[in-house]
């Protein structure tokens, strides 16, 4: 199955909406924005409809990239990852390496610690972002 690139910037924007509702520092507010901005014009190029991109070359369906896209969209390291989850940077590496992954006591508070949607998380599937006119 391939994903149209339309459909992989509405991903990314909905992840960078999330991180921008999260974000209290006013540089990386900035940042963010334009982010989302130039989200939005690749979104609405007339060469976006043209393009494909293969999941295998994607690699966002594991979990672990998941977790590292949104933990660095945050600004975190993997050390204050694990200390907000009252764990250990390997166990956060090995998960975002694909060795492990995370135990199901620990999806819910990641989710919450990562302020993001768990079947997102969990799943990769996109998610519908409320937005405020």
């Amino acid at each position: 199955m391939l994903l149209s690139l339309p459909v992989i910037l509405d991903q990314i924007e909905a992840l960078q909406l999330e991180a921008l509702e999260s974000c209290s520092h006013d540089t990386k507010k900035l940042l963010l924005e334009i982010s989302i901005e130039k989200t939005q014009l690749l979104k609405n190029s007339p060469l976006a409809s043209r393009f494909r991109v293969s999941p295998a070359l994607q690699d966002t369906h594991a979990v672990g990239s998941r977790i590292q896209i949104i933990r660095e969209i945050l600004g975190l390291t993997e050390a204050e990852l694990a200390r907000k989850l009252n764990t250990y940077s390997d166990h956060i590496s090995d998960w975002e390496c694909g060795i492990s992954e995370p135990p199901a006591s620990m999806v819910i508070p990641l989710a919450n610690c990562l302020k993001c949607d768990l079947m997102w998380l969990l799943t990769g599937e996109p998610v519908a972002v409320a937005r405020e006119s």
